[in-house]
């Protein structure tokens, strides 16, 4: 009889291989994720459910703060120049703008608490110390969350409220943030490469040096 675990993966796998949007405003996995997350369903003791490879983003919300009436004016996955950021903030609506950096985010299904102790282990050689592992049913989850964050008010109602000098400061931190969080995504897909046996090593640097993939920016 197939376990439950099994059939719960054949479903998120046929709905990630399926044109099927998920539920993400973007719709679709993270190009800057995609290799780690197929290196973990690939894995027999896990699969992901949902994911974000990090962000760089201005938005707005609500008075009242509901997430759901967040507007984005601008979102990166990857590395950001000045000029980009400066070109956003040229056409703002009212209400008050805030420049945030928020890392990666995924989460992984673990056949067994050993599986999942194993995972989190990655974690914390990978410098991801606010992961987690929680339950939900049956299911047994593994939250792999990143470090770092950023998150400052940039822009009230069509006018911007900090200083050049201080755009300059938050894209410079953010983008400093972002190439942490896409070397740790790099970091956690060198350790499964090299955890398992069945799948080859990507190099023969030493555990620590991983291949860094510093994406376009």
């Amino acid at each position: 009889m197939i376990s439950l675990f099994i059939r719960q993966k054949q479903k998120y796998l046929a709905d990630l291989n399926s044109e099927i949007r998920d539920k993400s405003k973007k719709g679709f996995i993270d190009e800057e994720i995609k290799e780690l997350v197929a290196t973990i369903n690939k894995q027999e003791d896990y699969y992901t459910t949902s994911s974000c490879s990090g962000r760089i983003l201005l938005y707005t919300i609500s008075e009242d703060r509901k997430k759901n009436e967040t507007e984005w004016l601008f979102v990166s996955h990857n590395i950001v120049s000045e000029s980009e950021i400066r070109i956003a903030l040229k056409k703002l609506p009212k209400g008050i703008i805030f420049f945030r950096f928020e890392p990666l985010i995924l989460h992984v299904v673990c056949k067994t608490m050993d599986a999942a102790q194993n995972l989190l282990q990655i974690c914390g050689m990978c410098g991801l110390k606010h992961s987690g592992a929680m339950t939900l049913g049956k299911r047994i989850i593994v939250e792999i969350i990143g470090n770092d964050r950023l998150d400052a008010p940039v822009a009230k109602d069509g006018k911007i409220i900090i200083t050049e000098e201080g755009i300059s400061h938050y894209v410079a931190d953010a983008n400093e943030k972002m190439k942490r969080n896409l070397e740790r995504i790099e970091k956690i897909n060198y350790f499964f490469f090299n955890k398992n046996a069945s799948i080859a090593p990507r190099t023969t640097n030493p555990i620590m040096s991983p291949p860094i993939n510093k994406g376009s920016v």
